[in-house]
C-alpha cells in the first residue's frame, strides 16, 4: 500500500513475489496463471518505485504513463544511466582533478536495476497465457506449455529477488539548474539532468509548462534558452512582429501589439480554400444539412 504519499512499491513487489512463490510451490498448472499474475505485479511496482526515485525530474502528467516498459523508456530518455546496474565506491580524493585509485575507495554496494527491454520480454512471454486462446491457437493447438511458461517465471523471479538485494539506491546524476524559470509569472527553479556524453537536451518548467533547450558551452556552463517564435499582428495596416513562447501559443491567449495597440489573440478559425483539382489535402467533412 501506498501511505501518506511515500513510495511504498518495494513492500508491494516484495508480498507479490511471495504470493507468486506460494503459487509456483504448488505445482498445479491452474494455479500457474495466479503466479504470473502476481510476478507481473510485482515487476510493476518495481517499474514505479524506480521513477518514484526522480518523480520531481518527471512531468506529473506523465504519471498515468502505462504498461510499465513505457514507463521505463521514459526514464531512459530522461537519462539512459537512470535504468542501468550501478555499482557504487566512495574514497577521499588524492589530488584535485584526479579520481581516486580503486584500492583507496570503499565498496558502498550495488544498485540492481530493470530495463525496459528486460520487462517487455518477459511482459510478452506471459502475455499469452493470461488470455483466452485465439481462434488461431484453437485451430493450430498452439498452446502455451506448463513448463515454458513455469521457465519464465523462474526467470522474472529471480530478477525481482536480484532488483530488491539491492544495498543502495542510486539517483546519482549531473544536473544543471535555471535559478528562476523566465516566465514572470512563474519564476520557478528549473533543473535538468544531463546523460553522459549529451551537450544538449530539452527541458520544461513543469510548474507554468516552458520548454527550453539546455546546451553546455565548451567551458561546461549551461546555456537555457526558452523556445520562443515571432507572430505578426493581426491588423493589415501594422507590421509590428510579437515575440510569443512556445507554451503560451494555445487558443486563447491574447496580448495586445506594441505597434498599434491591437487586441490579438489566438483562436481557432475558418479559411477559404482554393480548389486545386486534386492538390487539396485533409478529408473533406460531410457536414449535416441545417
Amino acid at each position: 500500500m501506498v501511505t501518506s504519499g511515500i513510495s511504498d512499491f518495494r513492500t508491494m513487489a516484495r508480498d507479490s513475489l511471495a504470493r507468486a512463490e506460494a503459487e509456483l510451490a504448488s505445482n498445479d498448472p491452474h494455479r500457474l496463471r495466479y503466479a504470473v499474475l502476481e510476478l507481473r505485479y510485482a515487476l510493476e511496482a518495481l517499474t514505479y518505485d524506480q521513477a518514484w526515485a526522480i518523480k520531481d525530474e518527471i512531468s506529473p502528467e506523465k504519471y498515468k504513463t502505462w504498461p510499465p516498459h513505457d514507463v521505463l523508456r521514459m526514464l531512459a530518455a530522461i537519462d539512459p544511466a537512470i535504468c542501468t546496474t550501478k555499482t557504487i565506491f566512495i574514497g577521499r580524493q588524492e589530488a584535485k582533478g584526479k579520481p581516486t585509485s580503486r584500492e583507496n575507495m570503499e565498496l558502498l554496494g550495488t544498485h540492481y536495476a530493470i530495463t525496459w527491454a528486460r520487462i517487455l520480454k518477459i511482459y510478452n512471454a506471459f502475455g499469452s497465457f493470461l488470455h483466452s486462446p485465439t481462434l488461431q491457437n484453437m485451430q493450430s493447438g498452439n498452446f502455451p506449455s506448463f513448463s515454458k511458461v513455469q521457465k519464465h517465471c523462474v526467470s522474472a523471479q529471480k530478477l525481482i529477488e536480484q532488483i530488491l538485494s539491492s544495498s543502495v539506491r542510486s539517483t546519482m546524476g549531473i544536473f544543471e539548474t535555471l535559478e528562476q524559470c523566465m516566465d514572470e509569472n512563474c519564476k520557478r527553479p528549473v533543473s535538468r539532468r544531463m546523460p553522459s556524453g549529451k551537450n544538449v537536451v530539452d527541458a520544461q518548467c513543469f510548474n507554468c509548462g516552458a520548454k527550453y533547450t539546455v546546451t553546455l558551452d565548451p567551458d561546461g556552463r549551461s546555456v537555457w534558452e526558452i523556445g520562443k517564435f515571432e507572430v505578426e499582428c493581426s491588423s493589415p495596416d501594422c507590421h509590428v512582429k510579437t515575440v510569443l513562447w512556445k507554451h503560451q501559443a494555445k487558443q486563447g491567449a491574447h496580448w495586445r501589439c506594441r505597434g498599434c495597440g491591437t487586441h490579438n489573440g489566438i483562436a481557432l478559425g475558418v479559411v477559404k480554400v482554393e480548389d486545386q483539382s486534386s492538390k487539396n489535402e485533409g478529408k473533406i467533412l460531410n457536414t449535416p444539412a441545417t
